[in-house]
């Protein structure tokens, strides 16, 4: 605080600190400062309202406006936060007019105790002087009124998260702060971290900003996490697209973004209204046009014209592979406004569409992946999404992509009660979380498949949970739970009668009791799963169910040390897997083939065979198998004299194995 010029009266300076980094707002600084002037011409306070979303920069703005007309308040400039948004309630007047009082220097056995009596005293005190007023977050326009000094010379900057509505208040000007424009948030994060920093990124700076959407608290948190010079924008982005870095704006951001992205909501062409509410039911937070469409229930290229006008309205973020996303805070007000203006029927309709979608897009994909048995009539029914060398490869980039989205599908089916959906999508999943180590995944899934196929009455659908829940548990190494589930889904499928469902318990039960280091028992169950081959109905069928024995057969006869009969079975089995594309079951076989050989002592054909096994495993993402592999590959070389192979490959399995455990 310093002194004025008699001496006499204190002079307070509160305004916080100027920031270091303010970008544009010129034309509202200009337009705040022509307001101000504009009530003192006309002989009232200078009393302006900056109003807006949470971060959008009222509070800088307020303190930018202050330092721009210091000059005109030689009697000083207070400052107070309100709190009108905290959880605490907002600051009483009577709490704020005591603290100015002293700031302007009043002895505090003078300062009387009443509100009423306070903000006279205050009128009274600031009469004729030329002072400013900030008050930051208000909460209501009563608690301002309460504030103001009676000075025609005074100027009164108030910022709130709202509206401020009194008759009081007629002719105050109110301004509502918007969103930076991305220019303007490119220049923001270059002062803030520095050109040199993100020069090198264009595409990644131009991502964050479009995912900021202009928002300046955004900006400044990825500012402040770039800091470090070891950061760097792409990753900054890909938390972001994650969600994690957005915690900061919380719950309470949303309760004063409804302005402005109402007034945007209220822009928008019939079309594009009823799209940004309906995409809102979207069960991931990305989508494509194709999944748009469908949950539009509009031809795709009608979806992308809808989907570049609220992209152009900023209400939609474009991504890669021309895909969208909501901003965290836009997503929320279109879910309200889809529960204000849209119709239960539209919701339900918008919702079953994007779930068709996405069950049936999993259950062609499924197809190029494992042409095993299955119980879903779509599954039956359905053609592989693509064919060729590389189909197995698009499909699993698709399904990774498509990851969260088809997660969330599971659980808005499972919660709406869409049970055939949620089912036919939970098998469908099934090739992809087995032959990549999902052992989780298989879990939580299976576990709330077992419970919608059971109140659902569908006993083909729990005979299938109960085989791949045991499967799950076998895959944990839980081996007794494995067997007592899948001899559940044995009675049942016997009960049915369902002869895949008995053959594959079967033959699950003989992979179960193998790892139980009983390969004797594992071969029986698999003998008597053969015994089932015949009986079952397409020939196709019958000659995988034949190969898969194989394939097991052969494994429990090498752990059993007969490595000549093991190799006569497995052979044949290769044979039908590489011919018909089945990679998963194709790299098995030729692991389990490779150590074969090797327990021969043909060292030479078995490292052929498993350095083959372990690109395959590697190609779909079958880590634990790559793993098993490369340390049967490194022993091979070890007995070929190949020991920097053998090091590298041993190194490189333990790598992939803290990746599997971490």
């Amino acid at each position: 605080m310093s002194i004025g010029a008699s001496g006499e009266r204190p002079v307070p300076q509160l305004l916080p600190p100027d920031t270091r980094v303010f970008v544009n707002r010129t034309d509202e600084v200009a337009e705040l400062v022509a307001a101000v002037r504009a009530a003192w011409d006309q002989g009232h306070i200078g009393l302006v309202v900056l109003t807006g979303m949470p971060g959008v920069g009222k509070t800088t703005l307020a303190v930018r406006l202050g330092y721009r007309l210091a000059d005109d308040f030689p009697d000083g400039r207070l400052f107070y936060d309100l709190r009108g948004s905290r959880a605490e309630g907002p600051v009483s007047p009577a709490a704020v007019l005591r603290y100015f009082l002293i700031q302007l220097g009043v002895e505090q056995d003078r300062i009387p105790a009443e509100e009423s009596e306070l903000a006279a005293f205050f009128r009274s005190v600031t009469s004729g002087r030329r002072i400013l007023v900030v008050l930051d977050d208000a909460a209501t326009a009563a608690q301002v009124i309460a504030l103001l000094p009676s000075s025609a010379k005074a100027a009164v900057v108030v910022t709130s998260r709202q509206w401020l509505e009194a008759p009081d208040l007629a002719g105050v000007r109110q301004l509502l702060v918007e969103p930076l424009r991305p220019e303007f948030a490119v220049e923001l994060i270059h002062r803030s971290v520095g050109e040199h920093r993100v020069r090198s990124e264009p595409a990644a700076l131009e991502s964050l900003v479009k995912l900021c959407a202009g928002l300046p608290l955004a900006l400044a948190i990825a500012s402040a996490w770039l800091v470090p010079p070891r950061r760097t924008l792409t990753a900054m982005v890909d938390k972001i697209l994650t969600g994690r870095s957005l915690d900061a704006l919380g719950s309470d951001a949303w309760k004063s973004a409804e302005a402005v992205m109402d007034l945007s909501y209220g822009q928008l062409t019939p079309a594009q209204a009823r799209a940004y509410r309906l995409l809102s039911l979207h069960p991931g937070a990305e989508f494509g046009h194709p999944a748009a469409a469908a949950l539009l229930g509009l031809p795709e290229q009608a979806a992308v014209e809808v989907l570049e006008g609220l992209a152009d309205a900023n209400l939609l973020s474009p991504s890669a592979d021309e895909r969208y996303r909501f901003h965290p805070l836009v997503a929320r007000h279109a879910r309200d406004r889809a529960l204000a203006d849209a119709s239960p029927e539209d919701m339900w309709e918008a919702r079953t569409r994007v779930a068709d979608w996405y069950v049936d897009r999993a259950v062609v994909l499924a197809k190029v992946l494992s042409d095993r048995w299955w119980v879903s009539d779509r599954l039956l029914n359905a053609k592989p999404a693509f064919s060729g060398p590389d189909a197995v490869r698009r499909a699993l980039g698709e399904l990774n992509l498509e990851d969260a989205n088809l997660s969330a599908t599971l659980a808005m089916t499972e919660e709406w009660g869409l049970d055939e959906r949620f089912l036919t999508l939970c098998e469908a999943l099934w090739p992809w979380y087995y032959n990549t180590d999902r052992a989780d995944d298989l879990m939580d899934t299976r576990l709330t498949g077992l419970a919608v196929a059971q109140r659902s009455g569908d006993q083909e659908s729990e005979m299938l949970m109960l085989n791949q829940l045991g499967a799950a548990h076998e895959m944990r190494g839980d081996l007794d739970a494995a067997i007592g589930l899948v001899e559940k889904s044995l009675a049942l499928a016997e009960s049915l009668p369902h002869v895949f469902g008995q053959q594959s318990n079967l033959e699950w039960l003989g992979l179960a009791w193998e790892q139980k280091n009983d390969p004797a028992a594992g071969i029986d169950y698999l003998r008597r799963s053969l015994a089932l081959i015949d009986r079952v109905g397409k020939p196709e069928q019958r000659e995988r169910a034949i190969a898969l024995n194989r394939m097991h057969l052969g494994r429990m006869l090498f752990k059993s040390g007969e490595h000549a009969q093991a190799i006569a079975e497995l052979r044949p089995a290769l044979t039908y897997f590489t011919d018909r594309g089945d990679v998963v079951n194709r790299a098995r076989t030729l692991y389990v083939l490779g150590c074969a050989h090797l327990g021969a002592s043909e060292a030479g054909q078995a490292a052929v065979l498993l350095e083959r096994a372990v690109g395959l495993f590697g190609e779909i993402g079958f880590r634990s198998q790559q793993v098993a592999a490369l340390e049967a590959l490194a022993s091979t070389e070890e007995l070929l004299g190949d020991v920097d192979a053998a090091g590298r490959h041993r190194a490189e399995a333990q790598r992939l194995r803290d990746e599997l455990e971490s």
